[in-house]
């Protein structure tokens, strides 16, 4: 009754058929069809990524989520040297949203990079990725990290890795048809020399991946991957991501908790993708093709005068597994492109323009000789950008000389002070007990020091030289801060003659000073991480005595899940990444940090933080210390390794009597 054609039955006197096959139906799915596509049906399909979007998206995601402190925190743990940055001034929401955007800019990197759609990406995994040499693929990354990647030498170019892309499109249609055993390595992208290399086998989906930094980090694959997987490892996991897990895997938006055991939807992607172009103010619409036909008309038409591919090498590298790229996609993807870059006139009004029609992507605009008034008119930008340069380094060596001529006449004036205060006849320095502390020179006298009477020039000298404390970060010997701060003018002397700096010279006085370090803050190899600390237990309390046994457990607890600040634990040990323990520093926290998650999570997970039922287990053992608990512990769990097994029989079986001071 209900197949066929919709249509009214005379004889039966009803309609019969199928309802959706009716006119009516027919007119409204058409017209609506019409006005989806009513401005030409180029809008459904997915604009062409750009190497500036890229470079757009990457900086609208820097100024978002602080890059920065990713980079400065990665250094410092790869590499132990300088200071770990300062995450205070982040909330959390800055602070969940670094991991997504670094996930997602890797993505964008290498999807653009390989020319894969946004569902083939997804389903790759790390043990995809390989490498021959870790050790100087390692070394080159941390380079990036110090910003010399503009540096490299001829030796680190050849470094790469490669990936494996096993979830192309078509492949598993080929597979069911037999071709299992074919032996897929071919292709191979060289980023340090721009080429491609071929082989006698079937086109492949092996890509060694070089470095690429000319191209600006937006757009460089051999970073960001590196970067993923090593801030995986140091801030999520505490070790390498497996083989069989997934390179993009799910990161929880409210948590953070990385789950590398699933993948990233494409809904997920394009969602990121969409906030990304809508924070960037990308004025285009794109989908999952959008980095696979962007990379396609980069390398062919945008690249720069001698990198671009002919269209024979976009055709082998750009085709999938078995199955290269049809004619109809090649015209869609570059030819249909490079006849609207060619009829375009929009530039007519240029200075120079750019006459796409006459060479092949405007290349003869790059090969013709200068005209003479575009010579002109670079002479006259390079004089104005010298100009402004000259201005510039005059500015920047005066500002340098001021700053050297005031630390000059700070240490003078700290001599020559010295010198007056120390002079036979101009009275002794003063006793502790009559000034200040901080303005003596920690029992120097008239007897200990003695020098010459100075004479003081008749003329001021040849330059200003006025009294300054000492630069900041200048560390001074305690005995000669007395003599800086007794020393500053006050309002009615700003006219005080200064001594000249010949005097520094007679005195024949030497004075340490302890200067900054010109090399920078460097971890040293007693030094522990900042916020970590091993504390024994019992604590000791501020009236210097310390908590009774009883209440060892508590602290226990206290310390794992909150840190105990007053005693410079202002990381909870809950919180630990696994290299704080495990790593250069776990001869000091390891066995100490076991020992503490043993007693804290049995009370915690074990008895659910029921204080009752804690007691009634451990009540016996609880008053003699948290040493003795411990042992307990750990002999309990081997004759009841079940948590919920060793809960029950401890709670009925009567161990311990539950002390009156259960709170």
């Amino acid at each position: 009754m209900f197949h066929g054609k919709w249509h009214y039955n005379k004889v039966r006197g009803q309609y019969e058929g199928n309802p959706v096959k009716s006119v009516d139906v027919s007119d409204t799915v058409a017209s609506i069809r019409h006005k989806i596509n009513a401005e030409g049906s180029q809008c459904t399909h997915s604009a062409a990524m750009k190497k500036e979007y890229m470079d757009r998206m990457l900086t609208w995601t820097a100024s978002t989520c602080q890059l920065g402190i990713a980079f400065d925190y990665l250094h410092f743990v790869m590499t132990g040297l300088g200071s770990a940055p300062t995450v205070g001034t982040l909330d959390k929401e800055a602070w969940l949203s670094i991991t997504p955007n670094i996930e997602h800019l890797t993505f964008c990197a290498v999807a653009f990079t390989i020319w894969t759609r946004n569902f083939e990406l997804i389903k790759m995994k790390c043990g995809d990725i390989t490498t021959e040499d870790i050790n100087a693929v390692n070394g080159v990354f941390l380079k990036y990290l110090r910003g010399e990647e503009k540096s490299l030498t001829i030796n680190d170019l050849p470094v790469y890795f490669e990936i494996h892309l096993s979830n192309q499109k078509g492949w598993q249609k080929k597979s069911d048809k037999g071709a299992r055993n074919v032996h897929l390595r071919s292709a191979s992208l060289c980023f340090s020399g721009y080429h491609v290399w071929t082989s006698l086998h079937s086109p492949g989906n092996h890509y060694k991946i070089y470095l690429h930094p000319d191209m600006g980090w937006a757009c460089d694959p051999f970073f960001w991957v590196l970067f993923w997987m090593n801030w995986v490892k140091y801030v999520h996991l505490g070790e390498a991501m497996g083989a069989e897990e997934f390179l993009f895997p799910v990161v929880g938006k409210t948590t953070g908790v990385l789950r590398p055991g699933e993948s990233l939807l494409h809904d997920q992607v394009q969602k990121s993708l969409d906030a990304a172009v809508e924070g960037a103010e990308i004025p285009e619409k794109f989908s999952m093709h959008c980095f696979r036909r962007g990379g396609i008309q980069y390398w062919f038409m945008s690249a720069l005068l001698g990198k671009r591919w002919s269209l024979h090498c976009v055709r082998f590298w750009g085709q999938t597994i078995l199955l290269p790229i049809s004619n109809d996609t090649l015209m869609h993807y570059l030819l249909d492109e490079l006849h609207t870059y060619e009829t375009d006139y929009s530039d007519v009004l240029a200075p120079m323009s750019q006459e796409a029609t006459a060479s092949f992507a405007g290349k003869a605009v790059l090969l013709r000789p200068a005209t003479t008034e575009a010579l002109r008119m670079a002479h006259a930008a390079l004089t104005a950008d010298m100009a402004t340069l000259c201005k510039d380094v005059m500015t920047s060596q005066t500002a340098m000389a001021e700053d050297i001529c005031q630390r000059l006449n700070n240490v003078t004036n700290l001599i020559n002070n010295l010198a007056l205060a120390s002079t036979p006849g101009l009275g002794t320095l003063a006793s502790p007990q009559d000034t200040n502390s901080h303005h003596h020179l920690s029992g120097l006298t008239a007897n200990h020091l003695s020098f010459p009477r100075a004479t003081v020039p008749s003329q001021p000298p040849a330059f200003p030289l006025q009294p300054m404390r000492p630069p900041a970060g200048t560390q001074l010997p305690h005995a000669v801060q007395g003599a800086v701060q007794a020393s500053e003018p006050s309002p009615s002397t700003t006219n005080t003659m200064v001594p000249s700096p010949v005097l520094a010279a007679q005195l024949n006085l030497t004075v340490s000073l302890q200067l900054p370090s010109v090399a920078g803050a460097q971890r040293t190899a007693n030094e522990l991480p900042m916020g970590l600390c091993t504390l024994h237990i019992p604590t000791k309390l501020e009236n210097g005595g310390r908590t009774p046994q009883l209440e060892s457990w508590r602290e226990v607890v206290q310390h794992w899940t909150v840190g105990e600040p007053r005693l410079h634990l202002f990381v909870a040990l809950k919180d630990w990444l696994h290299h704080y323990y495990n790593g250069r520093h776990g001869h000091k926290f390891n066995q100490l940090y076991h020992q503490r998650g043993v007693i804290a999570k049995e009370f915690l997970h074990v008895f659910e933080e029921n204080k009752e039922d804690w007691y009634r287990a451990y009540g016996h053992v609880i008053p003699q210390g948290h040493t003795d608990l411990l042992e307990t512990i750990q002999g309990t769990r081997k004759c009841h390794p079940n948590a919920g097994e060793r809960c029950c029989f401890l709670v009925n079986g009567d161990q311990g009597d539950s002390p009156s001071a259960i709170e």
